[in-house]
């Protein structure tokens, strides 16, 4: 049978926060894209007014505008932050050896979220880390270390793309104190 929901409170389980303790079965950097675009970055915005400008002019001379110019006057502000994301991949490498130093062992997921913050600002760059839950099946899951970039009014902060998943197991017993997740604990 399949777990989907606390076996006490029968809260559906939507992530990694859902249960007492987690087991990361591995942990694993992400290639890198060769661009990573901030569409919301303010220093595109001329360049994304210029471009829809422009459609607008031809619009009022009644000519024929695609549907893929739209997309692409919509994104043509985009501003390229792959270097900023590597230099922020270079701050975050103690998190992560300390996150593969726990691979295998029950840990609380508060502790993991604590090397992360509420979307923890990068020094010097202006990005944001956020960890996210991107699969539950049952009692295993797939979590991200997701790298944010500009912040979109009311919904957020944009998402730039992914650094690291890993892969746990779940559980609803409480993890046990070994001396690993004491000694990592105490190094921040």
């Amino acid at each position: 049978m399949e777990v989907s929901s606390c076996p006490t409170c029968h809260r559906p389980i939507k992530s990694i926060h859902d249960f007492q303790s987690v087991t990361i079965r591995n942990f694993r950097l992400e290639p890198l894209q060769d661009r990573v675009v901030d569409e919301f970055d303010p220093r595109g915005h001329d360049k994304r007014l210029e471009a829809m400008h422009a459609l607008n002019a031809r619009i009022r001379r009644k000519e024929t505008v695609s549907d893929e110019e739209w997309a692409a006057s919509s994104s043509a502000g985009g501003v390229d932050r792959r270097e900023e994301v590597v230099q922020a991949v270079a701050v975050l490498k103690p998190t992560f050896d300390r996150l593969k130093a726990i691979v295998g062992q029950a840990v609380s997921p508060s502790r993991i979220e604590a090397e992360f913050g509420a979307h923890r600002v990068l020094p010097g760059s202006g990005l944001r880390v956020s960890l996210s839950t991107k699969s539950i099946e049952g009692m295993q899951g797939v979590c991200a270390v997701t790298i944010l970039g500009s912040h979109v009014f009311r919904d957020g902060w944009a998402v730039l793309c992914d650094v690291a998943t890993f892969d746990f197991d779940g559980s609803f017993s409480d993890p046990p104190l070994t001396r690993a997740y004491l000694t990592s604990s105490t190094q921040q």
